[in-house]
């Protein structure tokens, strides 16, 4: 048993599932920790407010897949639209949990994906989301690793261990990105605690820099403390970086 089995028993991680390419993704790394963890694997599918919001004024137009011509934007097509989306996330999620056999269950919101997420997290422990980008930065280098954000020293225990847990199951390099200089030293502290090293990477403009470090680092996840919710600026970047994000609910956080 790794040092970190104790401290990760009995979760409940949340998985956000609001497209099939993305949920894919988003699953992966969901049933990757639940296995690991012996957690339960909650799937939600966030039905997105504002489209159907646009849906229902009467200028709105979309444009279809196939014949690429524009079309009225009905509000009930969008409902029957998300119905279908919601029933294939549920068979996504049974699926990824039989595989691994986990305990599941499934959940239909609707809202803006963040906020979202926060409200229905629950007795939730870890929370998973994936957005894909629309022009994603190529990644660089053949390593591919497990990107961990530290922004303060109350969260640094939780959000390691996560990233650890990650890290190890894939086989990749451990990057710490500091928003602080001054968190190294404790996050080092716990690192040697656990017999495991990482790549410090300073990152004091997380709105700006964040997107552009995780695709520079090739990560396969982000991992992050969310404590009491996350700045608007920072969720932008946070829908913006490409790859699994993986929200810890940090306790005590200071």
């Amino acid at each position: 048993m790794d040092p970190t089995d104790a401290e990760m028993t009995e979760a409940r991680i949340l998985v956000a599932l609001d497209d099939a390419g993305a949920a894919l993704e988003a699953l992966s790394a969901a049933a990757a920790l639940a296995s690991r963890l012996r957690a339960e694997l909650f799937g939600l599918y966030v039905e997105d407010i504002d489209l159907l919001r646009l849906a229902g004024l009467p200028f709105s137009r979309s444009v279809g897949h196939s014949s690429a011509r524009e079309q009225p934007l009905d509000f009930e097509g969008v409902e029957r639209a998300f119905r279908r989306q919601a029933e294939r996330m549920r068979e996504l999620l049974e699926e990824a949990a039989e595989r691994e056999r986990l305990a599941w269950s499934f959940r239909v919101s609707r809202g803006r994906l963040l906020e979202t997420m926060m409200e229905q997290a629950g007795r939730s422990d870890l929370l998973v989301f994936y957005r894909p980008r629309r022009a994603a930065a190529p990644h660089r280098g053949l390593a591919r690793s497990v990107a961990v954000l530290l922004r303060q020293v109350g969260e640094v225990r939780q959000v390691l261990d996560v990233g650890l847990h990650l890290a190890r199951s894939g086989g990749g390099e451990l990057v710490v990105l500091a928003a602080d200089p001054a968190l190294r030293a404790p996050a080092e502290t716990w690192l040697e605690g656990h017999r495991a090293r990482a790549r410090f990477v300073p990152l004091p403009d997380l709105s700006l820099a964040l997107p552009e470090a995780v695709a520079r680092e090739a990560a396969t996840a982000l991992v992050m403390g969310s404590g009491d919710g996350i700045e608007p600026a920072l969720a932008g970047a946070l829908e913006q970086v490409g790859c699994p994000v993986v929200l810890c609910r940090v306790s005590g956080a200071e």
